[in-house]
């Protein structure tokens, strides 16, 4: 009896194996295939964070461009009531884009009210939700860094402008003087061409902030297509391997058989 089982254990043996073979390459498959399934889960997260530091970046841009328009138009308005609307609305653009700025140095949600002109609308919301990296925040701090000084000096350069402004307008307000009109003018046309540099710098340091987030968002696409290859290879790998495997000690056991 003892030799009986011994002997039905060797001839059994290449069938456990079998099934250890297939069993095991199937497990490795599938062990494969959810970790690069989780990885991949974690690149789209990457990939939806970066897309949202473009659209901030995109936005601060675009609050630039108005803060721009608005300080020309300062310039045109020659009635206080006209100027002070004008300020209220550069001010809340001064704020978004500090609101933006922490957002990219500590993270957070910004939230907009788009427009819309539709029968069934008439607004709707954008939210951009960000998440800080510590291992690359260092790589665009120094744009934050630039920015933020630059926002506080062009705030002064609004309120320096109302002021200039201020005494073209009072000389409407009391009665046209072409030689007082014309020096303030000529004040005013070198002020404007004073802070006109300022602009350049801030839009390009957004559009760092915004080239930034374009060139890890192509690498990240690049990562997930090399890590999903190479999932395919592997999977691929142990396949053919399991194969062998089984293929192998099928041919064992037909030798026992045979």
């Amino acid at each position: 009896m003892k030799w009986f089982s011994r002997s039905m254990l060797k001839r059994m043996l290449p069938l456990y194996l079998i099934t250890c073979s297939v069993l095991g390459g199937f497990t490795t498959i599938i062990y494969h295939h959810f970790s690069f399934r989780n990885l991949e889960q974690e690149l789209v997260q990457k990939i939806r964070n970066q897309t949202s530091k473009m659209a901030i970046g995109s936005t601060i841009v675009s609050d630039l461009q108005k803060i721009k328009f608005q300080f020309y138009e300062l310039v045109l308005v020659n009635n206080q009531q006209g100027q002070r609307a004008i300020i209220e609305e550069t001010n809340k653009n001064l704020a978004e884009i500090h609101t933006l700025l922490d957002i990219i140095e500590n993270g957070g949600v910004f939230s907009r009210i788009i427009p819309l002109n539709m029968p069934d609308i008439d607004k709707m919301m954008l939210n951009f939700s960000y998440e800080v990296n510590t291992n690359h925040n260092q790589h665009y701090i120094v744009e934050i860094l630039e920015l933020r000084p630059e926002l506080i000096d062009l705030e002064e350069q609004m309120k320096g402008l109302t002021g200039i402004t201020g005494a073209r307008n009072k000389i409407f307000q009391d009665g046209f003087q072409e030689t007082s009109l014309a020096k303030e003018g000529e004040r005013i046309r070198q002020y404007v061409k004073q802070v006109t540099p300022l602009f350049t710098r801030m839009v390009e340091n957004s559009h760092r902030i915004l080239f930034d987030g374009q060139k890890r968002l192509k690498l990240l696409h690049q990562e997930i297509d090399q890590k999903r290859k190479m999932s395919i290879e592997h999977e691929f790998c142990w396949a053919i391997l399991s194969v062998f495997v089984v293929l192998f000690l099928i041919g064992l056991v037909m030798r026992q058989l045979f």
